[in-house]
């Protein structure tokens, strides 16, 4: 389960990632374009005769980018919880089936495990050891 954890974990961090790496060569690129559009400019009077609408759209724009950004860190994490609890149902329904003695699974889990006991879903904990 400790490996399951680490490969969860390492994934997640992959994604995040990747996320963080296209939110920061969008917002490069954002700010070459307006630094060379701003050198384009011969004097302060050109400068007054940019598009007034620019700004606005662009900070529509990034407004945008910076929803789909924090959307997708939401389905990273979600798919990383997803992924935890569905390495505990695995790990539990295993123990379970593999004890020959009548033991709850409270007391086949070790105690570094009991609070994410929390995240198992009741039902979805027991169709899986049924499973087994």
């Amino acid at each position: 389960m400790q490996l399951e954890f680490g490969r969860l974990l390492l994934e997640n961090a992959q994604r995040n990632l990747e996320l963080l790496q296209r939110g920061a060569a969008q917002g490069l690129a954002d700010a070459k374009a307006g630094i060379n559009g701003l050198q384009g400019a011969a004097d302060w009077q050109a400068l007054t005769r940019l598009p007034t609408e620019s700004l606005p759209a662009a900070v529509q724009r990034h407004l945008a980018e910076s929803q789909t950004l924090g959307q997708q860190a939401v389905q990273n994490q979600s798919a990383f919880a997803s992924g935890v609890q569905q390495a505990l149902v695995f790990w539990l329904s295993t123990v379970t089936h593999r004890s020959a003695e009548s033991q709850t699974v409270a007391a086949a889990m070790p105690d570094w495990l009991k609070p994410w006991a929390r995240l198992l879903p009741q039902q979805g904990t027991t169709a899986a050891a049924r499973k087994e």
